[in-house]
C-alpha cells in the first residue's frame, strides 16, 4: 500500500527532517538518502524501520542542518613548526643567507595550521535522529492504516453482496425441483392424456434431476469461505496469501454452482462468479502468474509448468519430435543445444538452453519472493 510520513525535529542548533513515502511491493525494499555524516547510523535506522514496515518499496529522505558556530576549530602543529624552523636556520648557516623568517611566513607553511571539525556527540545525534524517524514512521503507518481500512471495508461490502447471492440460491434451489416436477407432470399429462401416470417413475425422474442440480454442498463451502475471509480481514495481520487461497476456492465453488444450475434466475446471478473473481484480484498481494526467465530473453509462466525434464532420454526425444510435427513445440534455445524440456499445462513443450536445475532454482527463487511478500 502507499504511504507518506514526515517529521521535523529541532534541538538547540541542530535540525533533522525525515520524509518517507512508499508504493506497493512484494517485499521490503528500503532506499535511504542522507548526508554522509549520518551514514554511521544506517544499520540502526533499518532495524528501527522494521518495527513499522514489513513490506513495500520505501524511499526515505533525511536532511541534517547544524547551526553551531563551534563545530570547526583550528589546530596548531607545534612539532612540525619546530622542524620547519630548524631546517630553515640550518639552510641560513650552511649557505650564508640572511635569516628573515617571521611568524607570518612560517604560519603559511603546509600543515602548520589545520581546520578540524569537532567530534560529534553520536549518542545525542542518534537520539535526535531516532525521534525524527519514529515521528515520520508513525505518520507513515497511519496513512497506510487508513488505506487498509478503506480496502477492508470495500472487500467486506463485496463479501456481504456474495452472501446475499448465496442466500438467494439457497432459497431458490428447492423451488427449482418443485417447478421441474410440475413441468414434468404437465408434460406427461399432455402427451398421455387420459392414461394413468406412474407416480413412482415420475418421482424417480425428479430425484435424478434433483441429484444433478443439487448445490447444497457447494453453497455450504462457499458460505464458509466467505465468513472465513471476513474473519481474517477483521483480525488483520499478514493475510495476503491466505486470502488469495480462499479467493481461489470461492471462485471454484461459484463456477461449480453455475455449471450445475439450469435455472435462468440463478444463471442471472452470474454476479456471484464475478464477485469472487473481483475479490480475488483485490485481495491478491502479488500477480498470480509468476514469470521466470528461461534464457536469451525468453520468459514463461511458472504456474503453467507441469514438469521440467532432460531431453536426453528416448521417450522425451520422441515426445519432442511428435510435438514438432504437431506444431506444439516452442523452441526458445536461440539455436543453442536443447538442455531441458518444459512440459506445459496445455500439452505444449518449451525447449530451453538452460539446465533443468537452473530453471528449478529460478522458480524456487520466485516462490520464496512470494513467501516473503
Amino acid at each position: 500500500m502507499t504511504g507518506f510520513g514526515r517529521c521535523e525535529v529541532q534541538e538547540a542548533d541542530r535540525k533533522i527532517t525525515v520524509e518517507m513515502k512508499s508504493v506497493n511491493h512484494r517485499y521490503l525494499d528500503v532506499n535511504i538518502k542522507m548526508p554522509k555524516k549520518l551514514n554511521f547510523f544506517e544499520a540502526a535506522m533499518r532495524n528501527e524501520l522494521k518495527n513499522y514496515i514489513q513490506r513495500g518499496k520505501v524511499d526515505i529522505f533525511i536532511t541534517y542542518e547544524d547551526y553551531t558556530e563551534s563545530n570547526v576549530c583550528v589546530k596548531y602543529n607545534k612539532e612540525l613548526a619546530a622542524e620547519y624552523l630548524k631546517y630553515l636556520n640550518q639552510m641560513s648557516e650552511e649557505f650564508g643567507l640572511d635569516n628573515d623568517i617571521r611568524v607570518s611566513a612560517l604560519s603559511r607553511y603546509p600543515e602548520i595550521f589545520t581546520m578540524e571539525e569537532q567530534t560529534i556527540d553520536e549518542e545525542a545525534l542518534w537520539q535526535l535522529l531516532d525521534r525524527a524517524i519514529k515521528g515520520a514512521a508513525e505518520g507513515f503507518v497511519e496513512t497506510r492504516i487508513k488505506e487498509g481500512e478503506n480496502l477492508k471495508n470495500d472487500l467486506c461490502e463485496k463479501l456481504d453482496g456474495m452472501l446475499a447471492h448465496v442466500d438467494f440460491i439457497t432459497e431458490r434451489s428447492p423451488e427449482i425441483i418443485a417447478e421441474y416436477k410440475q413441468k414434468l407432470t404437465d408434460k406427461v399429462k399432455e402427451l398421455l392424456e387420459d392414461t394413468k401416470i406412474d407416480e413412482s417413475r415420475l418421482l424417480m425422474e425428479v430425484t435424478i434431476f434433483a441429484d444433478k442440480v443439487c448445490v447444497d454442498e457447494e453453497l455450504v463451502r462457499l458460505r464458509s469461505h466467505i465468513e472465513a475471509t471476513k474473519d481474517a480481514l477483521i483480525k488483520g495481520g499478514s493475510i495476503g496469501r491466505k486470502l488469495d487461497f480462499i479467493a481461489q476456492e470461492m471462485n471454484r465453488e461459484a463456477n461449480t454452482i453455475l455449471s450445475k444450475s439450469s435455472d435462468l434466475e440463478i444463471s442471472n446471478r452470474l454476479k456471484l462468479r464475478r464477485c469472487a473473481s473481483r475479490f480475488r484480484i483485490l485481495s491478491k498481494r502479488c500477480p498470480l502468474n509468476r514469470l521466470i526467465h528461461i534464457g536469451f530473453g525468453n520468459i514463461v509462466n511458472a504456474g503453467k509448468i507441469i514438469a521440467v525434464v532432460s531431453p536426453d532420454s528416448a521417450p522425451v526425444k520422441r515426445m519432442v519430435q511428435k510435438a514438432r510435427e504437431l506444431g506444439t513445440a516452442i523452441d526458445a534455445t536461440q539455436g543453442r543445444k536443447t538442455k531441458s524440456v518444459l512440459v506445459m499445462e496445455n500439452s505444449q513443450l518449451v525447449l530451453s538452453a538452460l539446465l533443468p536445475e537452473t530453471i528449478a532454482q529460478r522458480a524456487q527463487a520466485e516462490s520464496r519472493d512470494d513467501d516473503e511478500a
